[in-house]
């Protein structure tokens, strides 16, 4: 088996109960559609995880990471 190498994120938001939310999306393509996700994906050569998190956030849902990752 091949490993490979992903960087994923986890937004979880305090819904004012006590109880919490967490984002995720659905898979829309491939041998995996239909199921659920966290957003995130393959960290591509010569690039570190945190910039390959930057990188699918923003392909994948639209957000700009305002941070050094640090």
């Amino acid at each position: 088996m091949k490993l490979v190498p992903v960087s994923v994120a986890i937004f979880v938001k305090e819904n004012g109960h006590g109880l919490f939310q967490t984002f995720i999306q659905q898979r829309e393509y491939g041998s995996l559609k239909g199921f659920w996700e966290f957003p995130g994906g393959k960290v591509e050569v010569g690039e570190s995880s945190w910039q390959a998190l930057c990188r699918e956030i923003k392909e994948e849902v639209f957000f700009d990471i305002q941070t050094d990752g640090q």
